[in-house]
């Protein structure tokens, strides 16, 4: 928990290829991530039936 309400770090940043995105607002910092086109493709291949699965109310 961050009492202090400034930006928590969770020490991953730098892991797997994050780069900090220039791009964005200042608000916040975003992170790019780049994966394989396989991965991607895999990755796309399952995202809508997860997306289905996420919204069914239990």
């Amino acid at each position: 928990m961050n009492k202090t309400g400034g930006k928590t770090m969770t020490g991953n940043e730098g892991y797997m290829g994050m780069q900090k995105d220039t791009g964005s607002d200042s608000s916040g910092e975003m992170m790019k991530m780049e994966f394989s086109d396989g991965f991607m493709k895999d990755f796309e291949a399952v995202l809508p039936a997860y997306l289905k699965l996420k919204d069914i109310k239990r």
